[in-house]
């Protein structure tokens, strides 16, 4: 009994990233947005966070595959691309206080 070793599970299946891709889908189709789906300035945030979501499982199947550089890419451009969503979003939110504080006046 002193050469015991405990049966190693097989890792759990992680899904959340399918589920993130599915929510930015979600978002797309919904009329509900943080930018309202004005021709190409309401689409950006939805291209964003679906490119997010889309980097995220590609980051995952890098990382099952045991590629740590390419996982670390896609680590890299998913962040950019949610900063550049979160930036373009202030910055229209920005743009369009402005814009009603001009015509208020």
């Amino acid at each position: 009994m002193d050469n015991y070793e405990p049966v190693s599970k097989p890792p759990a299946k992680n899904y959340t990233h399918w589920i993130w891709l599915a929510l930015a889908l979600i978002y797309d189709f919904i009329p509900l947005d943080f930018i309202p789906d004005i021709p190409v300035i309401g689409w950006i945030d939805d291209a964003l966070v679906t490119t997010a979501a889309i980097m995220n499982i590609l980051q995952h199947i890098s990382d099952n595959k045991g590629n740590e550089t390419i996982s670390s890419i896609y680590k890299w451009l998913k962040w950019i691309f949610i900063s550049l969503a979160v930036i373009i979003i202030l910055l229209l939110l920005l743009f369009g206080s402005i814009i009603i504080k001009l015509f208020q006046s």
